[in-house]
């Protein structure tokens, strides 16, 4: 595996991405391991009620902005680097999997 980042929502770690071999741009590839704290978010994980997307939890970033997380508060940061990356998508597989895009800026 590669890189290591906390996924921080509302100033709240929740768990952690660690980047695996096969990502591919615009798609980050790899695992996600939930920590305490993550329970609290995972009602904001739902399943896409599109069957070609059905695989995975995908993060409902509206859900969370109608109770007031915005998207400048879903941030993805790694230990050696200097500004967090703002996240664009997380997907969570049972597995253990997870699939995210990220950017510059956040989502608006």
């Amino acid at each position: 595996m590669g890189k290591t980042q906390r996924v921080v929502v509302n100033g709240q770690t929740i768990g952690v991405v660690r980047w695996g071999q096969d990502s591919d741009f615009p798609w980050a590839k790899g695992s996600f391991e939930p920590i305490d704290g993550f329970e609290a978010f995972e009602r904001f994980f739902k399943r896409n009620p599109q069957p070609h997307n059905a695989s995975g939890r995908w993060l409902q970033d509206e859900q969370l902005a109608a109770e007031g997380i915005g998207a400048d508060k879903l941030l993805l940061i790694g230990e050696d680097e200097d500004e967090p990356s703002f996240i664009h998508a997380l997907v969570l597989h049972d597995d253990g999997r997870a699939a995210w895009r990220f950017g510059d800026e956040p989502l608006v």
